[in-house]
């Protein structure tokens, strides 16, 4: 002060570290499959990514932040696993963009000073063989007096069709009854 009096104090200033890198996916990108009728809250993958900044930046949420605009699947934002949402109920595939972002625990919005990265997780969701084969016709009586009817002769054509997809759409055609008088042409 003006008259000669001072004091003194020791100051001790701490330097707090900086958010300085974005989060790192592991693996990425991700592929992964799920039924077409799996449950809602089946688990479908898990994303892990990594922040080399020190605590407390180095906390990860997690977000689908694209190809989701149906909204069949849903993340655990802190620990990154990807789940069925809505149910599916056909096959398809999606291209899901996820977001790992780390947080700044000072900021006002927790999302100012965070950073960010994506990558995509593609998602095959795979036919079950859920739908029954349609027969036509479904009526196949025929009425064919003894000896009228010569040898190698077709009684009846049916066709058959499945909605299902792949393998599961296949079908084979049997005859139930024991009789070497009939036979299935392909």
């Amino acid at each position: 002060d003006l008259n000669g009096n001072s004091s003194s104090t020791s100051l001790i200033i701490a330097i707090l570290p900086y958010n300085n890198y974005a989060p790192i996916f592991i693996g990425a990108p991700y592929s992964a499959h799920v039924a077409e009728n799996a449950a809602v809250g089946t688990p479908v993958y898990t994303v892990y990514a990594t922040d080399a900044d020190p605590a407390p930046y180095n906390v990860i949420t997690y977000s689908i932040v694209g190809g989701n605009d149906q909204g069949k699947f849903a993340i655990f934002s802190f620990i990154g696993v990807v789940y069925v949402n809505e149910v599916i109920g056909h096959p398809a595939t999606y291209a899901l963009t996820i977001r790992a972002q780390n947080v700044d625990p000072f900021s006002d919005t927790n999302r100012s000073l965070s950073l960010s990265s994506e990558t995509t997780l593609n998602i095959t969701v795979l036919d079950e063989n859920d739908n029954s084969p349609v027969l036509q016709p479904l009526d196949a009586n025929r009425l064919f007096p003894n000896g009228t009817v010569m040898a190698n002769t077709i009684i009846v054509t049916f066709t058959c069709t499945d909605s299902d997809t792949g393998l599961n759409r296949a079908t084979h055609f049997s005859i139930s009854t024991n009789t070497s008088m009939l036979a299935i042409f392909p």
